[in-house]
């Protein structure tokens, strides 16, 4: 799934939005709010996820619930972002179940065994 993401942002040609660059190591959280944002602002994990100040007085909330299809692309950084993120905080060397190839711009995973 998550190589299809990439692949789908490649397929559109989206220059504005380059996913590749999010999957560097350390990169910073898409800067984009979404309307799912405000429906998990509640939640006591919410404030790990997002960046400190992520629903400051700035963000436009008359539209929050408005989705706009150049939402899409946005969703596949976020989505590719926490994909590379979790690759970078598991440990276990090549025995992790998700890696990524910074060479390749591929995840990858080990084959469970029973």
């Amino acid at each position: 799934m998550l190589n299809g993401l990439i692949e789908k942002q490649q397929q559109l040609d989206v220059s504005s939005l380059d996913v590749s660059s999010l999957l560097e190591e350390g990169a910073e959280f898409p800067a984009t709010v979404l309307p799912e944002d405000f429906a998990m602002r509640g939640f006591s994990w919410v404030e790990r996820y997002y960046p400190e100040g992520w629903f400051g007085a700035d963000i436009e909330t008359e539209n929050k619930d408005w989705v706009q299809p150049s939402m899409t692309m946005t969703r596949v950084a976020r989505v590719s972002w926490l994909g590379a993120r979790i690759t970078e905080t598991m440990e276990g060397g090549e025995e992790k179940w998700l890696r990524f190839d910074l060479e390749t711009r591929m995840f990858g995973g080990q084959v469970a065994r029973l």
